[in-house]
């Protein structure tokens, strides 16, 4: 009886180890993209939805009331 609480409890310990390292390595993953993304970062080019020239509205103002 011994032996099994003894080996239940090594793979829990070894079972919560392994979900720690997974979660460091998304972790790291995740901050070496915005880490990477700071320094590969062109204002050139950028994927945004404002638009590139100024836009001018001209107004009627020969309608008739």
């Amino acid at each position: 009886m011994r032996e099994q609480e003894l080996a239940r409890k090594q793979t829990r310990s070894r079972t919560i180890r392994i979900g720690l390292m997974v979660a460091a390595a998304i972790v790291a993953v995740f901050v070496l993209v915005v880490i990477a993304g700071r320094f590969i970062d062109d204002e050139d080019t950028s994927d945004s939805f404002a638009p590139t020239a100024p836009i001018t509205v001209v107004a009627d103002t020969s309608a008739t009331a």
